[in-house]
């Protein structure tokens, strides 16, 4: 009787855990890994990163630097992900990626039996995202120097929008536009090219900004389509360095937006980037500089 009751608990247990397992359970497995950098450096990282083998992908919901929801597919398999980002300090991220394919059976029994290759397929992919994350915190460097006024400046500007990581090829396009506008007007420069970033859309990764140029005196006296005189007063502000390309100067932002929460002080999302290096002239980029600014509410 006694041997008996113990099969039953066993049966017992085992059928609980198959429905816990087949049934109850929210995903299909999960993949984590520790990343270099602030949750939200590491959210605009993997974003922006190309996969080898994880394909059509589709966000279908973000919540900026803490979760992000996507549809992709691996080899024809269809797959819903879920990255969920938590700080375990000031320079390291935990990552867990929790996975459910579109057989959900299927996909738990071949987890089971050892022949899931989709999850080998997307480990080595995630392999590749983890290491990638750690060469890339030797690509720049930002420091806070604390709080300071923004450079107040007259400007030649050109309005822009489009994703965050696309601004630096935007100023690439439309920095001979400005050029020849001031040739033609025969204005000089008072200072570095600058932006300013009028809406910062986090959801959407989006910003809305103005691409300028510092003038001294004078007026327009050939318009240009698109090309307007605009002043910027100097705004009380967070003030960081940045070195680095400036593809990637928008981490900085989020280091400052980090600064400013753990310090308790109150910013507007609209930073001001001036770049102190001509990206034409080549060089290396790591030691490209430029200054960074958030403004206090």
């Amino acid at each position: 009787m006694h041997k008996t009751n113990l099969i039953r608990i066993f049966l017992l247990l085992l059928a609980v855990l198959g429905i816990w397992y087949f049934i109850l359970k929210s995903y299909d497995y999960s993949i984590s890994f520790k990343a270099a950098g602030l949750p939200g450096e590491v959210y605009q990282k993997i974003l922006a990163f190309d996969y080898e083998n994880l394909g059509n992908i589709n966000d279908l919901n973000r919540t900026p630097f803490n979760e992000i929801e996507q549809q992709a597919s691996v080899e024809g398999t269809n797959l819903e992900i879920t990255w969920l980002f938590e700080e375990e300090n000031d320079s390291t991220t935990r990552v867990k990626v929790l996975v459910n394919e579109e057989n959900t059976f299927l996909s738990r029994l071949q987890l089971l039996t050892g022949s899931s290759t989709t999850q080998e397929i997307l480990s080595q992919d995630l392999k590749r995202l983890k290491w990638a994350l750690e060469m890339d915190t030797e690509q720049y460097k930002v420091e806070i120097t604390g709080m300071v006024p923004s450079p107040a400046a007259t400007c030649a500007c050109i309005s822009l929008e489009n994703k965050i990581e696309k601004k630096a090829g935007d100023m690439m396009q439309t920095i001979g536009r400005l050029a020849e506008f001031m040739k033609q007007n025969e204005l000089e420069m008072a200072g570095k090219p600058r932006i300013q970033v009028n809406n910062w859309d986090l959801p959407a990764n989006k910003i809305f900004y103005e691409f300028c140029f510092p003038i001294g005196t004078g007026s327009i006296k050939v318009p240009a389509k698109g090309i307007y005189f605009k002043d910027f007063p100097a705004k009380n502000s967070i003030h960081a360095i940045y070195n680095g390309n400036y593809m990637y100067s928008h981490l900085a932002w989020i280091r400052i937006l980090d600064y400013a929460e753990k310090n308790n002080h109150e910013i507007t999302k609209t930073p001001l980037e001036i770049f102190q290096e001509n990206p034409e002239l080549g060089g290396d980029s790591r030691f490209w500089r430029a200054d960074i600014y958030l403004p206090l509410k």
